[in-house]
């Protein structure tokens, strides 16, 4: 075929496509119209006069937004078709330029139609039009008398002409840019262009002027007939390539003469199409063509029957394309992929045609696996993404992108069983999936065993140096490269195109292989949605486990685990002794410790090994000939001839004292020393080894020795760090400091370290305990210690994967996960009880052994002070972890329902978009299942249950499990106490006053009083919750009630819980009464396990308060009686909202906020103040709960981290553009972001242009923007936020101006105390008087590279370790400590409360849990730990934490001068002895009428 034919042929089915794309737009267009529609109803409906101008305006600006946008993305998208058009069939001898995209065109209609000739004004006179023709319609019906209703519908009417016009606006702007991107390229290559063919063939009813011109060949330059000749137009042009002769003789440097002489002459006539209709074109095409525009075979099967007809308006069938649809169908069309810019590369040459060849060429199998390896490594080949999570490479590129963010900690998690930090982004290695599709590769019955050897033994030699990911990739690439080869016998003609071509399809089907796995191995209690009527199970380790088994199986895995280390880990140990892989010194450990100084080590070791002495003396003799000094020489030999005869006591210290009387022996020669001596040693360890497998007891071998060997093994088999060379140091660290008293006089470095702990993971690889994965590369800084930033060099680092494949190993962390799951599930045996010693900070086990479970939180654990824990907290801790809980079998039974339900009535979809427990349930993932699950298996038990504590270094008290108070709000509702306690009036007005407060308005339930009374109002519903609860039959009528119920719908999730737990107990007392409360002796028959929370109010102002005995700050946060509850954050609310500078602000001129809007802001905002946030935190958190505010009022709303998350997509395409040196590329990204930037900040309109740019950036970026443009309401942005933080932050501190005195000094005090004592430990008092340390040790990084003398591998990585003591390195930890003391200080001291609670729970038999601020107790308890809390809070008063923390700070080094200044300086802002000082008698005072205390409460 002619190739001005076959150009003719895909502009014509690429036209087909571009109406499809029109489809798409129209069909944006009627959706601008409906909202227009429904706008103008509204406005008429509600006055018949209304001024529709302003819509007119607003509907003309979207719809012109959506035009101008769509048209703009056309004309890209034609450029680039048009151009790779050409490029598909003259590359070979033409160099095809694409013209770079300019502005929209400035006209869209052509040069013989007549009106407005730009798109813009077009759209302004449809909405011009349209509004003279509503006030027209509008004016006669008034003058008429005609109703509104008629009045309306005439309006309504007129709009199809709208519509219409806007339809026929949008199809002419698409021809008219479909003719302008090809003119535009054809003009760029004019040298190949004999000129334009006219075709009208997707027209049967053709125009007359259409008709005209159709077929006929008009000149470049003439633009006289350029389509759209009328409006509605479809004809377009296509362009005629002069022949081969005509191309021969013009002179271009575009054309390569040479290469044109081999085109066949008949490729190149010069002759232009045929003209055709369009139903004889379509005759012409495949049948896959002519499927595709007809909709399908049948239809494609009558078309070739003669059995359909196109004697009518020829449309393409199928759904409306997006401009990426479009694009994506172009470029299969064009079959070009062509980027703008890409760095030249040497190309990888394997001149092979077939399997046959490659496989016997040991040449061909290196040079394949070299490639692998450059493509593994290279940022722009598609083998690099195979480790990033992503089912498509668009996908992978994302996660690529943001992976290289650490400080972006939606990144990253902590593995919940081992502690190990892991990348979000990035897949596992699969080994299993590696064999698995090695396996499948072998069991092809299309390739050969030889092809099939070739392909294992190419990846077998990547094993260490690509990851695992990679291999199975390129296993899965090359069988298909094999196979399809087997199939067609196609010839390869460039074989590494085929490998990379195929990579584009083999990691993405490895991704959705390794997609499925990962979450199902991440899936822990997801089946519990599948099993309704089955004891749960939880996924460990692939295996699913009842909580039965795991239960009963508790005492024998932590059995097996504290033996493992006896058992299995030391028989590892021993072969790892007896190979002689350990360092050095532990195989002389016993025989070191009779010699504990350095001269008695030395000395002794050459007398006793004189091959050892001889051989010194003759490297000094060596040594000393080098340097000429023949004295030395002479000396030395006769220190030789005595040796030979004798080595007794006499000749080895005139020895040693000649060699060492100067220079003391180094490390080095110790080190060699050692060597020659285990040379000495090694047939009796030989010995040794052959007896030790006979009786495991080594007289070699001592405890010390075999308990590091064991630590060490079990640092690899525990799983916490997974990093090669973390692991190694780690180990080496281990063994230098379980053996530094044998040498203290030796130094170490991290490369020492290393070769240690490699020579041991080097053992274990080849024993196939281990394996060792290339896990890949990355450029990264280390953080610097003044910063806490990456600073200095980026650089290249190199990271490997030990991953355990030992079974007993194995079988280790599967018990040790076990055991994990077990006990967050709850302690139901007091065989598996843990307790808590005094100076001790791991549990014990019912049968006093330590258990190695830390008490303090695992980040903590390491620093943490054993002292610190002392009787009271051991007590506290025991305390809580006795506490029985148990499930009500009715309420979860009911929730359990709820969770599940499905209308069966067919109203799923409504049903479930109101049920917010449901939606609250599957947000939380893992945690909410595993909760329900849990809940439903001590549901099924019948019995208590309890739950085990930890604390973090402050002192509060937490709990572990899936069912703990710790859990929240949503969680809470479902614990029942172990104990029943007869119901009082007392706790019946608790329960009663806890649904008022929950109910509201806020405003009425500050007080008792109105708290009751809202209950009063809504009892009769809350008596339907619980009746509905309790209904035995018809539970699907039920629930659609319960969710339908006015009390119900509308609350969060989390509240959903409670409202039905407090509704179901109401109503049960109140039917056990029969609704008279007044007979205290029936009441008191009825047995409560109700469990209620009541919280601090305003805790981080309460803490303030009783630390410097303000008087304000204690009357706005309650710490006194009131006479309602005052919320801090509420006046601060009032506050703001009458703010003249907030008035001010211009973006919220038109918001019309009231306080109960910024009541929520308000509250973030003053809830992180307290604990000393910077600006940046208080700002995250009013545009947190004030965005969801002014979206609901229309407005958009930008916060900084949505900004941030934008910027950080753009500077990663900014680093990409710069690795490929593409500078121009690299410079339009960068002004791109300086103007979101400005965009964002000044709220101004977004151009056409930026939103363009946009869209080639990334969706999500294109999605940011688009919702730039959508801001008709009003725009909020980043600095709006910020200015209302600081007006906020203002009007908090004049209603508690001690709070942000309070605050700013012990910041001061901070940064006083490191400076002068060069320490980052700092002492805080606590209200009780105990010491509580908080340590501000910097995590230390360090660049290690090296070659590891074990393995001969490049080490290149960063090393990461915390700081070992508390002194200063580095200003970060200043920084830390001005930010956290106050902060951490006030956590210490409401730990203080907490723990004070928990003591009278335990000296009053009392069942009580906390978390953070709130406490949980059962109801009928209530008021008596109310009344309790109290007097601590009086207690607390008189701890005078802030002078006696000043007073120790002194004894740890802080000047006399600067403690008396210091607190002065307190005594001065009133924060110690403040003028009218709050006392316990006042926290304590009667309540006068009206008054009540509301420190802690609902």
């Amino acid at each position: 075929m002619d190739i001005n034919d076959k150009i003719y042929s895909r502009i014509v089915e690429h036209m087909l496509d571009v109406r499809l794309y029109e489809e798409g737009v129209q069909l944006q267009n009627r959706r601008i119209m409906t909202r227009h529609k429904e706008n103008l109803f509204k406005l008429l409906n509600k006055d018949i006069r209304a001024d529709v101008k302003k819509e007119a305006v607003r509907f003309a600006r979207e719809l012109d937004s959506h035009l101008v946008s769509s048209i703009k993305e056309f004309s890209t998208s034609q450029l680039s078709f048009h151009a790779d058009n050409f490029y598909k069939d003259v590359k070979g001898f033409y160099k095809v330029e694409k013209p770079k995209t300019k502005e929209l065109l400035e006209e869209i209609i052509g040069p013989t139609m007549k009106g407005e000739r730009t798109l813009t004004k077009n759209v302004v006179n449809i909405s011009s039009g349209e509004l003279v023709r509503i006030q027209t319609k509008v004016k006669a019906g008034l003058a008429n008398g005609k109703p509104p209703k008629e009045i309306i519908a005439d309006v309504m009417r007129t709009t199809k002409l709208t519509e219409a016009q806007a339809s026929t606006l949008t199809r002419t702007a698409i021809t008219s840019t479909q003719s302008a991107a090809l003119n535009r390229v054809v003009l760029a290559n004019k040298p190949l262009i004999k000129g334009y063919l006219f075709s009208a063939i997707l027209d049967s009813r053709t125009s007359p002027i259409c008709s005209h011109h159709n077929g006929k060949v008009y000149d470049v330059d003439d633009k006289r007939f350029v389509p759209p000749l009328h409006w509605n137009c479809r004809s377009t042009l296509i362009p005629v390539l002069k022949s081969k002769t005509e191309l021969a003789e013009t002179d271009a440097k575009e054309i390569n003469k040479k290469a044109l002489e081999k085109v066949k002459p008949e490729l190149l006539t010069g002759v232009p199409p045929k003209r055709e209709s369009f139903g004889e074109w379509l005759k012409r095409q495949t049948f896959d063509v002519q499927k595709s525009v007809l909709g399908g075979e049948d239809k494609a099967n009558m078309f070739r029957e003669g059995k359909l007809k196109y004697d009518q308006f020829i449309t393409q069938t199928g759904k409306a394309l997006s401009i990426q649809a479009l694009r994506s169908k172009a470029t299969q069309l064009t079959a070009v992929f062509r980027p703008r810019q890409k760095l030249r590369e040497k190309d990888t040459i394997i001149k092979v045609s077939k399997p046959s060849v490659l496989i016997r060429s040991p040449e061909h199998k290196d040079a394949l696996r070299q490639m692998i390896l450059m493509d593994a490594d290279d940022y722009n080949k598609t083998l690099s993404l195979s480790d990033y999570k992503g089912v498509t490479l668009a996908g992978k590129q994302d996660s690529r992108r943001r992976t290289g963010n650490v400080f972006d900690e939606r990144n990253f998690s902590a593995d919940p069983l081992t502690g190990e930090i892991k990348n979000n982004l990035i897949y596992d290695p699969d080994f299993n999936l590696l064999q698995e599709r090695i396996d499948f590769m072998k069991a092809s019955k299309l390739i050969s065993s030889e092809e099939k050897e070739f392909i294992e033994s190419v990846i077998s030699g990547l094993d260490d140096k690509i990851s695992v990911n990679q291999q199975t990739v390129m296993v899965e690439n090359l069988r298909v490269v094999f196979e399809r080869y087997a199939k067609d016998k196609t010839p390869w003609e460039d074989f590494p195109a085929v490998v990379r071509a195929e990579n584009r399809f083999a990691v993405q089907n490895v991704a959705r292989l390794l997609d499925t796995r990962s979450r199902k191995k991440s899936e822990l209690f997801l089946s519990y949605m599948n099993l309704k009527d089955e004891v749960p199970k939880v996924n460990i380790m692939g295996k699913y486990y009842s909580f039965d088994e795991l239960q009963e199986n508790l005492l024998k895995d932590q059995r097996f685990i504290d033996n493992w280390r006896a058992k299995d880990g030391a028989k590892l140990a021993k072969k790892l002794y007896f190979s002689g892989r350990t360092p050095l010194k532990v195989y002389f450990q016993s025989y070191a410790n009779k010699f504990p100084t350095q001269k008695k080590f030395v000395k002794n070791t050459m007398m006793k090994y004189p091959r050892i002495s001889r051989a010194i003396v003759d490297q000094q003799i060596k040594e000393a000939r080098s340097i000429s000094d023949f004295e030395k020489v002479k000396k030395l030999n006769e220190f030789r001839k005595e040796l030979d005869k004798a080595t007794g006591n006499k000749i080895i210290d005139k020895v040693y004292n000649f060699i060492f009387e100067e220079k003391p022996p180094t490390e080095a020669f110790i080190t060699k020393l050692l060597r020659l001596a285990r040379e000495q040693e090694r047939r009796i360890l030989d010995l040794e080894f052959f007896y030790a497998k006979r009786a495991p007891s080594s007289l070699i071998m001592d405890n010390k020795s075999l308990d590091t060997i064991t630590n060490a093994i079990k640092l690899v088999a525990s799983g916490q760090s997974t990093d090669y060379d973390s692991l190694a140091i780690n180990i080496g660290k281990l063994f230098n400091d379980n053996f530094k008293d044998l040498f203290p006089f030796t130094s170490h470095t991290l490369k020492d370290h290393h070769k240690i702990g490699s020579e041991v993971l080097d053992f274990l690889k080849q024993k196939g305990v281990i394996k060792v994965q290339f896990r890949g590369k990355a450029r990264r800084g280390v953080i610097d210690l003044d910063t806490g930033r990456p600073s200095g060099g980026w650089a290249e680092t190199i990271s490997r994967e030990v991953i355990v494949v030992d079974k007993q190993i194995l079988k280790l962390q599967e018990a040790e996960r076990r055991v994990t799951i077990a006990r967050r599930i709850g302690t139901v045996e007091p065989r598996d009880q843990l307790y808590v010693r005094p100076n001790e900070k791991v549990f014990f086990d019912a049968r006093g052994n330590k258990t190695g479970i830390p008490i303090i939180s695992r980040d903590k654990f390491p620093d943490y002070d054993k002292a610190q824990i002392d009787r009271d907290i051991a007590n506290m801790l025991n305390h809580v972890s006795s506490v029985e809980y148990g499930v009500d079998n009715e309420f979860f039974d009911f929730m359990d329902d709820l969770l599940r339900f499905r209308d069966p009535r067919g109203n799923s979809k409504y049903y479930d978009s109101i049920n917010e427990f449901r939606h609250e349930i599957l947000n939380r993932g893992e945690q909410g299942y595993g909760m329900m699950a849990t809940a439903k298996w001590h549901r099924i038990r019948g019995k208590n249950f309890k739950t085990q504590v930890f604390m973090d270094s402050r002192g509060r008290v937490y709990h572990r499990g899936y069912l703990t108070p710790t859990g929240g709000e949503l969680v809470r509702p479902f614990l029942n106490s172990g104990r029943a306690i007869s119901m009082s009036i007392d706790a019946v007005d608790e329960l009663r006053v806890q649904l008022g407060a929950m109910i509201g308005p806020g405003t009425e339930a500050l007080t008792q009083a109105g708290r009751r009374e809202i209950f009063r109002r809504n009892e009769k519903g809350l008596l339907e919750i619980g009746e509905l609860m309790m209904a035995t039959t018809q539970r699907d009528r039920r629930l659609r009630e319960f969710l339908e119920h006015p009390l119900v719908k509308g609350l969060e999730g989390a509240e959903v819980a409670k409202m039905a737990r407090l509704a179901l107990e109401y109503t049960r007392v109140y039917k056990h009464v029969n609704g008279d409360f007044a007979n205290p002796r029936l009441l008191s028959s009825y047995k409560t396990k109700l469990m209620i929370e009541n919280d601090a109010s305003s805790s981080g102002a309460q803490i303030i308060a009783l630390s410097t005995g303000d008087r304000q700050i204690a009357q706005v946060s309650n710490v006194v009686a009131t006479t309602q509850k005052n919320r801090l954050y509420d006046l601060v609310a009032m506050d703001t909202v009458n703010d003249p500078e907030f008035l001010k602000i211009p973006s919220l001129r038109d918001a019309n906020l009231t306080w109960e809007d910024l009541a929520k802001a308000a509250k973030a905002q003053n809830m992180v103040s307290f604990y000393g946030a910077g600006a940046a935190t208080k700002t995250a958190n009013v545009s947190a709960k004030l965005s969801k505010v002014l979206n609901e009022k229309g407005f958009i709303t930008i916060t900084k981290d949505q900004l941030g998350e934008q910027l950080r997509i753009v500077d990663g395409q900014i680093k990409v553009a710069d690795k490929l040196g593409a500078d121009v590329t690299k410079s339009s990204l960068e002004a791109f972001r300086k103007e979101l930037i400005e965009l964002v900040n000044s709220g101004q309109p977004v151009g056409r242009e930026i939103l363009k740019e946009a869209l080639e950036i990334h969706p999500d970026t294109a999605l940011f923007v688009e919702k730039l443009t959508n801001a008709r309401t009003g725009f909020v942005g980043p600095k709006d936020f910020s200015e209302i933080n600081r007006i906020m932050s203002k009007n908090l501190a004049q209603r508690a101006p001690v709070t942000d005195e309070f605050i700013t000094y012990w910041k001061r005090v901070a940064k006083i105390y490191v400076n002068e004592t060069q320490k980052s430990d700092i002492p805080w008092v606590t209200f009780d008087g105990k010491v509580m340390m908080q340590r501000y040790r910097p995590q230390i990084q360090e660049r290690i590279e090296f070659t590891d003398p074990v393995t001969g591998r490049k080490i290149a990585n960063i090393y990461e370790d915390s700081a070992k003591d508390g002194r200063l390195i580095g200003k970060s930890s200043l920084n830390s400590a001005s930010i956290g003391l106050g902060v951490n200080g006030n956590h210490s001291n409401d730990a203080v409360i907490v723990r004070k609670f928990h003591l009278w729970g335990l000296k009053n038999n009392v069942q009580t849990g906390t978390i953070h601020d709130a406490f949980f107790t059962n109801i009928g308890e209530a008021r008596r730990a109310k009344d309790a809390l109290r007097t601590i809070y009086a207690d607390a008063l008189e701890g005078d934490t802030i002078r006696k923390t000043l007073a120790k700070m002194k004894k740890e080094g802080l000047s006399d001068k600067s403690y008396r200044a210091l607190l002065d300086e307190a005594k001065q802002l009133g924060l110690i002895d403040p003028p009218n000082k709050l006392t316990r008698a006042d926290i304590l005072a009667d309540f006068k009428e009206g008054e009540d205390w509301y420190g802690i409460g609902p």
